[in-house]
């Protein structure tokens, strides 16, 4: 299991935000959903993306990867004033206030002010950072375009069927559909980060893809600098030196936050797993170890996690984390082949 396999398999959207968005000009949408991650392809017309003083327009066949919770706008040109306000829970109203909700067909999952109008976008929302991963939040950029990528085509055509019809199973089938989005889109902005960014840009290096697979294969195990370094196949000052420049931080303090990720995840996961046998499979001799650092780490406990804070220490692991301060700011471009 690769890393990235690894941080994809539990975590998946659940009765994910998945819409087809139908509209004539003037359009324009503020997004303040503080969703943790965000997919928009344009299926016809154009669009223009807006955040933090960075413009981009957007063409059919193209893939924009939006990683929250900061507002931005998606419009039908720059600088369009905002028609409609997407709240968290996706509830919608004009400028004003009013609502909007009349605006979205539920069965057909549809939204917009023209059913045949020019400009379609297609829109992924994944609503909680558990079903996406936060080692993965953290690692990617604020925003990551793909250009008319082919690829994604098959996918896209099956996301529009199943939105097409009333099935069994559809919200499932759409579920794993967005996740499969999301994968192709990823691993194209694995390849294209640029060294030393990130974890996730790390994996391009053979020596680290080694170490970080065997510490998402087996995070229980007492790993040392010295077992990664041989597991890496080089020498232990090499390896260190080599990771912290590749991932931002030491083998060690990596290690520490991946194990305490993986808790976190666990106990939102699995109600049957108690403290102690999360404890041990993440790699703490203790309960009392592993409460000790998970609270450090979230900033509550364990079982007060599980009961409710879950989102809290979430939103407090990515914000503080390492990976997030070095993540990519910027937005990459790649034209699809």
């Amino acid at each position: 299991m690769d890393p990235l396999t690894a941080v994809l398999a539990g975590p998946r959207a659940r009765d994910a935000f998945l819409l087809q968005a139908l509209m004539s000009p003037p359009w324009s949408l503020r997004v303040e959903d503080e969703a943790p991650l965000t997919v928009v392809v344009v299926q016809r017309g154009s669009a223009w993306f807006t955040r933090a003083g960075t413009s981009l327009e957007l063409h059919p066949g193209d893939a924009l990867l939006i990683r929250g919770p900061e507002p931005y706008l998606v419009t039908d040109k720059a600088g369009t004033p905002p028609t409609a306000v997407i709240r968290p829970g996706q509830r919608c109203s004009g400028p004003g206030g009013e609502d909007l909700t009349d605006r979205l067909d539920s069965e057909l999952r549809t939204w917009g002010n023209d059913v045949d109008g020019p400009d379609a976008l297609l829109i992924g929302t994944y609503l909680t950072a558990s079903e996406v991963g936060r080692a993965l939040l953290t690692s990617l950029p604020m925003h990551y375009l793909l250009r008319n990528h082919r690829q994604l085509e098959p996918i896209i055509g099956l996301i529009l069927d199943e939105l097409a019809q009333s099935a069994p199973a559809r919200t499932t089938a759409l579920d794993r559909l967005l996740d499969l989005l999301l994968v192709r889109i990823v691993r194209q902005a694995q390849a294209d980060l640029p060294a030393h960014a990130n974890w996730l840009s790390a994996q391009n290096d053979p020596v680290i893809h080694r170490a970080l697979t065997a510490i998402h294969r087996r995070p229980a195990e007492a790993w040392t600098v010295e077992k990664l370094a041989r597991v890496g196949g080089t020498s232990r000052a090499n390896f260190a030196r080599r990771f912290s420049e590749q991932v931002g931080q030491s083998p060690m303090a990596y290690l520490s936050q991946h194990r305490l990720s993986l808790a976190a995840d666990l106990l939102l996961g699995d109600g049957r797993l108690t403290t102690a046998a999360v404890a041990a499979r993440t790699g703490y001799a203790t309960p009392y170890s592993f409460s000790h650092a998970f609270k450090a780490h979230h900033g509550v406990s364990p079982q007060i996690y599980r009961r409710g804070a879950g989102t809290v220490g979430q939103e407090a692991a990515g914000t503080s984390s390492v990976e997030g301060a070095r993540a990519t700011e910027g937005v990459t471009a790649v034209e699809g082949g």
